[in-house]
């Protein structure tokens, strides 16, 4: 990772607006980024959090094509002894995940304090533009725009949906990967509205059960904040989705 450039951006108020978000929902978002490796991310509400998920997947690609490397020259194991190597690369998943990934990021620039026109410039400051796509659109109505054949691996809901949360529900949990996609929503546990919302998916009726699939959910609070604190994941592990076993020992 290029961390000194982004550490160095994250100074700035270029995409920072202080009443909105926090740094540490991004490093945690990217976090989240740099782990799972998705290939698309969607994200509603663009900003300060956009160039954190920008660089994650510019480093991202660019870890990837070093294992494509190792791979390529039988190279990418973990000595056990001068002899020996145990494999590391899993080489389906290396090869479909170094291609550029993409954020699909949808603004429709209505906020007053929205800093998501300034998202592109600092992308290309930062040389990750080519992993982004920004909708001028209104949330509701792009679900039925985005190409029927991008499967998202990651949801990134950063605006105040309230009473909605429910249509955006019914509108982007079929686009989510069944097999672990993310769906991340900001501002979810000390808002009454939010948390409503997110109480009926913590224990649910068989109508959600049925609706959803399988699913796991679980939500982290800065507890020295009042607002702007806090986000919920939801991930989705439908068609009885296990990751897979490579060993028997860690």
């Amino acid at each position: 990772m290029e961390a000194g450039r982004l550490a160095g951006w994250s100074g700035s108020t270029a995409t920072h607006n202080s009443s909105m978000h926090g740094d540490l929902s991004s490093s945690i978002i990217r976090g989240q980024v740099r782990f799972i490796k998705p290939r698309h991310v969607l994200e509603i509400g663009a900003g300060y959090t956009s160039i954190f998920l920008l660089q994650a997947l510019k480093d991202n690609m660019i870890e990837l094509q070093k294992f494509q490397k190792l791979q390529q020259q039988d190279k990418c194991g973990i000595p056990l002894n001068e002899s020996y190597m145990v494999p590391q690369c899993v080489a389906d998943e290396v090869d479909q995940r170094v291609q550029p990934a993409m954020l699909h990021t949808v603004d429709d620039l209505s906020h007053p304090g929205q800093t998501a026109d300034k998202v592109k410039q600092i992308a290309k400051q930062l040389g990750s533009e080519k992993h982004l796509t920004l909708h001028v659109e209104d949330a509701w109505g792009f679900a039925e725009k985005l190409d029927e054949e991008v499967v998202l691996d990651l949801i990134w809901l950063d605006f105040g949906a309230g009473h909605r949360l429910e249509e955006f529900l019914e509108r982007w949990w079929p686009r989510l990967n069944s097999k672990g996609g993310l769906l991340m929503i900001h501002s979810s546990l000390t808002n009454a509205i939010t948390r409503k919302f997110i109480a009926k998916y913590q224990m649910p009726e068989a109508e959600e059960k049925e609706r959803l699939g399988d699913y796991e959910i679980f939500g982290l609070l800065e507890p020295h904040k009042r607002y702007q604190n806090s986000f919920s994941i939801f991930q989705k592990r439908s068609d009885a989705y296990l990751e897979p076993i490579y060993s028997m020992g860690p």
